[in-house]
């Protein structure tokens, strides 16, 4: 959930890391960060994060956007090790994965709310792997919602990956995160996760990183 993350779901705003009120199946399908070239640099030298939480009717959605001083193919191994996410998202509770075929898993887990929200637990169907987005070549863990599992109406989302323009070195990191917990969100979770769910997202995948590599 990609993590899930009330990165995230406000922490359903917060996937991975992380959470069907329509029968059909929700999906967002991956747009490149909207940034300019100036914002894109000021990710890579200064660290900045650009966040967005928009709350739209019963689905919360969060964006954040950075760059982090990895490879694409390093980071990818992180963000799809569901059952590691804990040791690097604050948010997440637990990530079991029930099945994985070497491009699609089934996730199982539990993302934390503030006091005195309680926790979202969830299933996801998680689409990972090598992508063209807008012309570009990227990685993309892309998830959707499935029933009969947790306590969360909807979630649906991504993790998007791609060069630095001009420096593979570097990876343009961007977690979008749809998500109906199932319960009125006040403010004060949706500036939580704005100013501290989503940004602590891509710092931990960061610091995972340093760990790993």
């Amino acid at each position: 959930m990609t993590v899930f993350q009330w990165s995230v779901s406000a922490s359903a705003i917060a996937l991975g890391l992380f959470l069907g009120a329509s029968p059909a199946i929700a999906y967002e399908a991956p747009t490149l960060a909207d940034l300019s070239a100036a914002q894109l640099q000021r990710a890579r030298d200064n660290g900045e994060k650009f966040t967005d939480v928009a709350p739209a009717g019963e689905v919360n959605r969060g964006e954040v956007i950075g760059v982090i001083h990895a490879p694409v193919e390093e980071l990818a191994v992180i963000v799809r090790d569901y059952e590691h996410i804990p040791l690097w998202s604050e948010a997440m509770v637990y990530a079991t994965v029930t099945s994985d075929d070497g491009r699609t898993q089934i996730v199982e887990g539990e993302t934390k709310l503030p006091w005195p929200l309680t926790n979202r637990q969830w299933r996801i169907r998680s689409v990972y792997g090598a992508n063209t987005v807008e012309g570009s070549s990227a990685w993309t863990n892309v998830w959707t919602h499935e029933g009969g599992f947790g306590n969360i109406d909807d979630t649906y989302g991504y993790w998007l990956l791609y060069p630095y323009p001009g420096d593979a070195g570097y990876t343009v990191v961007k977690y979008v995160i749809n998500a109906d917990p199932g319960l009125w969100l006040p403010d004060f979770v949706l500036n939580w996760a704005t100013q501290r769910v989503l940004p602590e997202l891509l710092q931990g995948l960061e610091r995972r990183h340093g760990e790993v590599y």
